[in-house]
Protein backbone atom coordinates (compact mmCIF):
# COMPACT_ATOMS: atom_id res chain seq x y z
CA UNK A 1 0.00 0.00 0.00
CA UNK A 2 1.43 3.22 -1.40
CA UNK A 3 0.42 5.58 2.10
CA UNK A 4 0.87 2.94 4.76
CA UNK A 5 1.58 3.93 8.30
CA UNK A 6 0.80 8.04 6.99
CA UNK A 7 -1.71 10.29 8.53
CA UNK A 8 -3.24 12.80 6.66
CA UNK A 9 -5.03 15.81 7.09
CA UNK A 10 -7.96 16.11 4.28
CA UNK A 11 -10.36 19.21 3.72
CA UNK A 12 -13.24 19.62 1.89
CA UNK A 13 -13.71 15.76 2.88
CA UNK A 14 -17.36 15.67 3.03
CA UNK A 15 -18.00 15.00 -0.96
CA UNK A 16 -16.75 15.36 -4.54
CA UNK A 17 -12.84 15.71 -4.96
CA UNK A 18 -12.20 15.69 -1.22
CA UNK A 19 -14.52 12.53 -0.66
CA UNK A 20 -13.19 10.36 -3.56
CA UNK A 21 -9.19 11.05 -2.22
CA UNK A 22 -9.98 9.85 1.56
CA UNK A 23 -11.54 6.95 0.69
CA UNK A 24 -8.70 6.29 -2.16
CA UNK A 25 -6.41 6.95 0.74
CA UNK A 26 -7.97 4.95 3.59
CA UNK A 27 -7.57 1.94 0.67
CA UNK A 28 -4.17 2.64 0.83
CA UNK A 29 -3.13 2.04 3.97
CA UNK A 30 -3.78 5.92 5.86
CA UNK A 31 -5.02 7.21 8.59
CA UNK A 32 -7.02 10.29 7.98
CA UNK A 33 -8.14 13.59 9.53
CA UNK A 34 -11.34 14.90 7.87
CA UNK A 35 -12.58 18.34 7.92
CA UNK A 36 -15.60 20.27 6.30
CA UNK A 37 -17.40 23.78 6.93
CA UNK A 38 -20.99 22.15 6.48
CA UNK A 39 -22.57 18.91 6.00
CA UNK A 40 -21.67 16.98 8.77
CA UNK A 41 -23.87 14.35 7.62
CA UNK A 42 -22.08 13.54 4.47
CA UNK A 43 -18.97 13.93 6.43
CA UNK A 44 -19.98 10.85 8.87
CA UNK A 45 -20.65 8.77 6.24
CA UNK A 46 -16.95 9.09 4.54
CA UNK A 47 -15.44 8.52 8.31
CA UNK A 48 -17.60 5.32 8.71
CA UNK A 49 -16.55 4.08 5.27
CA UNK A 50 -12.76 4.75 6.21
CA UNK A 51 -13.34 2.92 9.51
CA UNK A 52 -14.48 -0.28 7.39
CA UNK A 53 -11.65 -0.45 5.35
CA UNK A 54 -9.87 -0.35 9.45
CA UNK A 55 -8.12 2.70 9.20
CA UNK A 56 -8.39 5.18 11.97
CA UNK A 57 -10.49 8.28 11.86
CA UNK A 58 -10.73 11.62 13.14
CA UNK A 59 -13.57 14.00 11.86
CA UNK A 60 -15.08 17.09 12.33
CA UNK A 61 -16.22 20.73 11.83
CA UNK A 62 -14.26 24.20 10.76
CA UNK A 63 -14.50 26.48 8.74
CA UNK A 64 -11.44 26.94 6.90
CA UNK A 65 -11.14 30.22 6.77
CA UNK A 66 -11.49 30.66 10.47
CA UNK A 67 -7.70 30.06 11.60
CA UNK A 68 -8.75 29.33 15.30
CA UNK A 69 -10.44 26.81 14.09
CA UNK A 70 -8.83 25.97 11.47
CA UNK A 71 -5.71 25.45 14.30
CA UNK A 72 -8.27 23.70 16.45
CA UNK A 73 -9.00 21.11 14.79
CA UNK A 74 -5.46 20.31 13.62
CA UNK A 75 -4.20 20.09 17.10
CA UNK A 76 -7.11 18.07 18.02
CA UNK A 77 -6.76 15.70 14.89
CA UNK A 78 -3.00 15.23 16.31
CA UNK A 79 -4.00 14.17 19.52
CA UNK A 80 -6.55 11.68 18.27
CA UNK A 81 -4.41 10.22 15.57
CA UNK A 82 -0.72 10.91 16.92
CA UNK A 83 1.15 12.35 14.36
CA UNK A 84 0.64 14.18 10.46
CA UNK A 85 2.52 13.22 7.81
CA UNK A 86 0.66 15.45 5.15
CA UNK A 87 -2.16 17.49 3.95
CA UNK A 88 -4.26 17.46 0.80
CA UNK A 89 -6.64 20.75 0.79
CA UNK A 90 -9.70 20.17 -1.75
CA UNK A 91 -12.22 22.47 0.49
CA UNK A 92 -13.54 25.20 -1.99
CA UNK A 93 -16.33 27.47 -3.35
CA UNK A 94 -17.13 28.45 -6.87
CA UNK A 95 -19.64 31.34 -7.20
CA UNK A 96 -20.06 33.61 -9.99
CA UNK A 97 -19.61 37.39 -10.36
CA UNK A 98 -19.21 39.24 -13.66
CA UNK A 99 -15.95 40.95 -13.63
CA UNK A 100 -17.56 44.37 -13.94
CA UNK A 101 -19.61 44.54 -11.22
CA UNK A 102 -17.38 43.43 -9.03
CA UNK A 103 -19.20 41.70 -6.06
CA UNK A 104 -16.91 42.14 -3.02
CA UNK A 105 -19.02 39.59 -0.69
CA UNK A 106 -18.34 37.24 -3.69
CA UNK A 107 -14.92 38.78 -3.87
CA UNK A 108 -14.21 38.61 0.26
CA UNK A 109 -15.90 34.70 0.29
CA UNK A 110 -13.51 33.38 -2.64
CA UNK A 111 -10.17 34.31 -0.95
CA UNK A 112 -10.75 33.44 2.39
CA UNK A 113 -12.16 30.29 1.51
CA UNK A 114 -10.28 29.39 -2.24
CA UNK A 115 -6.92 30.80 -0.49
CA UNK A 116 -6.77 31.90 3.01
CA UNK A 117 -8.07 28.54 3.97
CA UNK A 118 -5.31 26.55 1.99
CA UNK A 119 -3.04 29.55 4.04
CA UNK A 120 -4.60 28.62 7.37
CA UNK A 121 -4.62 25.14 7.11
CA UNK A 122 -1.06 24.68 5.33
CA UNK A 123 0.67 27.09 8.51
CA UNK A 124 -1.12 24.89 11.11
CA UNK A 125 0.10 21.76 9.70
CA UNK A 126 3.42 22.45 8.51
CA UNK A 127 4.74 22.17 12.45
CA UNK A 128 3.55 18.89 12.75
CA UNK A 129 5.30 17.52 9.59
CA UNK A 130 8.57 19.25 10.47
CA UNK A 131 8.37 16.71 13.78
CA UNK A 132 7.40 13.69 11.24
CA UNK A 133 10.77 14.83 9.72
CA UNK A 134 9.12 15.86 6.55
CA UNK A 135 5.79 14.91 4.25
CA UNK A 136 3.93 15.92 1.78
CA UNK A 137 1.20 18.67 1.09
CA UNK A 138 -1.17 19.24 -2.23
CA UNK A 139 -3.77 21.72 -2.66
CA UNK A 140 -5.96 21.76 -5.65
CA UNK A 141 -6.02 25.36 -7.54
CA UNK A 142 -7.93 25.08 -10.52
CA UNK A 143 -7.36 25.17 -14.30
CA UNK A 144 -9.22 28.78 -14.21
CA UNK A 145 -6.12 29.80 -12.31
CA UNK A 146 -4.28 29.68 -15.49
CA UNK A 147 -6.76 30.42 -18.24
CA UNK A 148 -9.26 32.73 -16.80
CA UNK A 149 -12.72 31.62 -16.45
CA UNK A 150 -15.74 34.49 -17.99
CA UNK A 151 -17.91 35.40 -14.60
CA UNK A 152 -15.86 33.82 -12.30
CA UNK A 153 -12.65 36.59 -11.88
CA UNK A 154 -12.77 36.15 -7.53
CA UNK A 155 -12.15 32.37 -8.05
CA UNK A 156 -9.68 32.62 -10.54
CA UNK A 157 -7.53 34.93 -8.39
CA UNK A 158 -8.08 33.58 -5.40
CA UNK A 159 -6.98 29.96 -7.22
CA UNK A 160 -3.68 31.83 -8.85
CA UNK A 161 -2.51 32.68 -5.43
CA UNK A 162 -2.57 29.44 -4.09
CA UNK A 163 -0.36 28.74 -6.75
CA UNK A 164 2.33 31.56 -5.76
CA UNK A 165 1.56 30.34 -1.98
CA UNK A 166 2.53 27.15 -2.61
CA UNK A 167 5.52 27.63 -4.78
CA UNK A 168 7.16 29.59 -2.22
CA UNK A 169 6.21 26.79 0.38
CA UNK A 170 8.11 24.42 -1.78
CA UNK A 171 11.35 27.09 -1.96
CA UNK A 172 10.84 27.87 1.82
CA UNK A 173 10.06 24.30 3.23
CA UNK A 174 12.68 22.53 0.71
CA UNK A 175 15.34 21.94 3.87
CA UNK A 176 12.48 20.41 6.40
CA UNK A 177 11.94 17.49 3.69
CA UNK A 178 8.75 18.88 3.25
CA UNK A 179 6.76 19.10 -0.66
CA UNK A 180 4.21 21.21 -1.54
CA UNK A 181 2.52 20.51 -4.85
CA UNK A 182 -0.68 21.35 -6.83
CA UNK A 183 -3.16 19.76 -8.91
CA UNK A 184 -5.00 22.04 -11.20
CA UNK A 185 -7.88 20.24 -12.57
CA UNK A 186 -10.02 20.99 -15.57
CA UNK A 187 -14.13 20.55 -15.72
CA UNK A 188 -14.81 17.63 -12.92
CA UNK A 189 -18.35 16.63 -12.60
CA UNK A 190 -18.34 17.52 -8.29
CA UNK A 191 -21.48 18.98 -7.09
CA UNK A 192 -19.44 22.69 -6.96
CA UNK A 193 -20.12 22.85 -11.28
CA UNK A 194 -22.25 19.70 -12.14
CA UNK A 195 -25.45 22.15 -13.60
CA UNK A 196 -22.43 24.11 -15.85
CA UNK A 197 -21.86 20.55 -17.12
CA UNK A 198 -25.44 19.38 -17.93
CA UNK A 199 -26.03 22.70 -19.61
CA UNK A 200 -22.32 22.67 -21.80
CA UNK A 201 -21.45 19.35 -21.78
CA UNK A 202 -21.18 19.10 -25.47
CA UNK A 203 -18.72 22.86 -25.15
CA UNK A 204 -16.17 20.96 -22.66
CA UNK A 205 -16.64 17.53 -24.40
CA UNK A 206 -15.49 19.50 -27.84
CA UNK A 207 -12.54 21.17 -25.75
CA UNK A 208 -11.22 17.76 -24.36
CA UNK A 209 -8.71 16.05 -26.44
CA UNK A 210 -9.86 12.82 -24.75
CA UNK A 211 -13.48 13.72 -25.29
CA UNK A 212 -14.42 13.05 -21.78
CA UNK A 213 -15.74 14.79 -18.44
CA UNK A 214 -13.57 14.83 -15.58
CA UNK A 215 -14.77 12.49 -12.82
CA UNK A 216 -13.38 12.88 -9.00
CA UNK A 217 -11.39 9.88 -8.92
CA UNK A 218 -9.02 11.51 -11.50
CA UNK A 219 -7.95 14.23 -9.36
CA UNK A 220 -8.07 11.64 -6.24
CA UNK A 221 -5.64 9.46 -8.09
CA UNK A 222 -3.24 12.62 -8.77
CA UNK A 223 -3.23 13.08 -4.95
CA UNK A 224 -2.47 10.13 -4.15
CA UNK A 225 0.52 10.17 -6.61
CA UNK A 226 1.94 13.53 -4.88
CA UNK A 227 1.02 12.36 -1.12
CA UNK A 228 3.31 9.16 -1.81
CA UNK A 229 7.00 8.36 -2.47
CA UNK A 230 6.33 8.05 -5.86
CA UNK A 231 7.35 11.78 -6.23
CA UNK A 232 9.66 12.51 -3.79
CA UNK A 233 11.67 14.46 -6.40
CA UNK A 234 8.55 16.54 -7.00
CA UNK A 235 7.97 19.96 -5.08
CA UNK A 236 6.67 23.12 -5.90
CA UNK A 237 4.95 21.85 -9.45
CA UNK A 238 1.35 21.89 -10.74
CA UNK A 239 -0.31 18.82 -12.54
CA UNK A 240 -3.16 20.15 -14.72
CA UNK A 241 -5.21 17.20 -15.04
CA UNK A 242 -7.80 18.68 -17.34
CA UNK A 243 -8.27 15.51 -20.35
CA UNK A 244 -6.02 18.44 -22.68
CA UNK A 245 -8.67 21.43 -22.67
CA UNK A 246 -6.34 24.26 -22.22
CA UNK A 247 -9.83 27.02 -22.85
Amino acid sequence: MLLENKTILITGAATGIGRETALLFAKEGADLALLTGKNQTALERVAEEVEKLGRKVYYGLADVANKEQVEDFVKKSVGHLGKLDGLVCCAGLFEPTPFLEGDEDVLKRAIDVNMLGVWYVTKAVVPYLIEQGGGSMVAITSSDAFTGCINYAPYSMAKAGVVGMYRTAALELGLQNIRCNMIAPGITDTALVHDRIVERRDVYLDGSALRRIGEPIDIANACLYLSSDMSLQLTGQVLHINGGCYF
